[in-house]
């Protein structure tokens, strides 16, 4: 039994019947067309087959791939940072005055630290890496902080020969210092500068087996990005040119010379209107003689499925930064039903990765050795609740109820004063509920019991009599 030949594999064997020079290579093939055919034919656009032409900057201009980057950028920008010391196994407390602390309120002078976590993100979300070195004091306590370009930076092993290689370095591009020595001044290193890994933030998707530095989500899935930008492109043509695809002029005889010079006069005074004002071409008409008539040629918005193609579009993107498409203004597929859920998903599946790793590079490279294991560094979540005041106030007093949290630590997250007279800083329980009796407690009352004695519940005298009177009645 034959088997039927697909879409794609009719479509290359049409093109290649249609674009073939000679009737010699009008046979049936199923040989894909070169990417300059394609091209010229304006099936591709410049700049590279399959999506080479996508770059990080080109791919903004997709309103999904935007509002995803900025989602995450944004909503982990603005949550507050702590530095966190483990006290022992059961105590936290936060220090505001420790020097990483001060650093992380004011990281950068030409910017908010709002600012410098949303940058290293969007940069990460997009080239796949976030590098920022940081800048010392004497004492080893970060005052500073400087965004590079990470496509720019080399990253690789100074004993690469070695099993287990132990000198990473990240090399910048040159900033026109020298690293010659006296006695070969002229040595000038093209690469620039070099970095220890403890001097730079290095935030990134996941890489390669051996690589050292993140994928880029762009570039990964150029393709798919390419397939977007062509139908938003296709959908522009398609708007502007009133809806209508293109055709062609269908004559029975050929014309005369006459005829056919005001038709092509008249066709490029078309062209030349389109070009200049593209919503005007369905006020210009065109006057066909010697029985010529317009026939539509390609396939229309409804046949490619277009406005189908464009909600792919956000599904994919979403797909592609773990983002729920609600998130990005796709709300097809969101009731009030799964709307929560969701939201619970966007910071479980989308935002929590991205925390851990900021929190992890933030504790093992601002934090000095000496204080590693006691302080660390720690990113509030809960701060995304804010905008839910039913879901916060309710997790208060859930956490209250159980003495997990006084009135006062209540009110300092919600930027309050304290309590007057300490009224708030002790936990409160229900009154039906009382904590276990340590052991010393517990031995004093079992003291109390062996004191007193055996307790008997001896049956009243009316119970007795009653049952006296109901056996001599019987």
């Amino acid at each position: 039994m034959t088997e039927t030949p697909g879409f794609m594999t009719r479509l290359r064997s049409g093109l290649a019947y249609a674009i073939s020079p000679s009737s010699e290579a009008r046979s049936i093939t199923t040989a894909e067309p070169s990417y300059e055919t394609l091209r010229d034919y304006g099936l591709v656009s410049g700049g590279g087959p399959y999506g080479a032409n996508v770059t990080e900057t080109t791919a903004l201009n997709l309103t999904a791939i935007w509002s995803a980057v900025r989602y995450i950028s944004d909503t982990i920008g603005m949550l507050p940072i702590y530095v966190v010391e483990r006290v022992n196994e059961t105590s936290r407390v936060r220090h505001y005055d420790h020097p990483v602390a001060a650093f992380l309120r004011d990281p950068c002078a030409q910017c908010p630290a709002f600012s410098v976590v949303q940058t290293m993100l969007v940069s990460a979300n997009l080239h796949g890496n976030a590098i920022a070195p940081v800048q010392w004091n004497a004492s080893r306590e970060p005052i500073g902080i400087r965004f590079v370009d990470p496509r720019n930076v080399s990253i690789r092993w100074m004993d690469d020969h070695k099993v287990f290689p132990k000198n990473l370095v990240y090399e910048f591009p040159s900033l026109g210092i020298d690293h010659g020595s006296k006695s070969s001044p002229r040595r000038r290193s093209r690469l620039g500068p070099r970095f220890a890994p403890n001097d730079i933030l290095h935030i990134r998707t996941f890489a390669r087996p051996g690589g050292l530095k993140g994928v880029s989500p762009i570039r990964a899935a150029a393709r798919t990005i390419a397939l977007a930008s062509a139908a938003e492109k296709y959908a522009f043509h398609v708007y502007a040119g009133g809806g209508k695809p293109p055709g062609v002029v269908n004559v029975e005889k050929t014309m005369s010379p006459e005829a056919y010079k005001r038709f092509r006069e008249g066709l490029e005074r078309i062209l030349e209107r389109q070009r200049t004002d593209p919503g005007s071409l369905n006020a210009t008409p065109l006057i066909l003689e010697d029985g010529a008539s317009w026939s539509p040629w390609g396939i229309s918005p409804e046949d490619t499925e277009l406005l189908m193609t464009r909600r792919f579009e956000v599904e994919e993107v979403a797909r592609l930064y773990r983002v729920p498409p609600h998130k990005i203004g796709s709300l097809e597929k969101s009731s009030f039903n799964n709307i929560e859920q969701q939201n619970i998903d966007a910071v479980t599946d989308s935002l929590q990765p991205w925390v851990t790793q900021l929190e992890q590079e933030l504790t093992r490279k601002l934090i000095h050795p000496s204080e590693r294991g006691r302080f660390f560094v720690r990113i509030d979540l809960d701060e995304i609740l804010r905008g839910d005041f039913k879901a916060r106030t309710e997790g208060y007093k859930n956490m209250k109820a159980t003495g997990s949290i006084t009135s006062d630590e209540i009110r300092a997250r919600e930027d309050m004063d304290a309590l007057a007279n300490g009224m708030g800083s002790r936990p409160t329980l229900p009154v039906n509920v009382a904590p276990a009796p340590t052991a010393e407690q517990a031995e004093a009352i079992v003291e109390k019991m062996i004191e007193k004695g055996p307790t008997t519940n001896a049956p009243s005298e009316g119970s007795d009599q009653g049952g006296d009177n109901e056996s001599q009645e019987e």
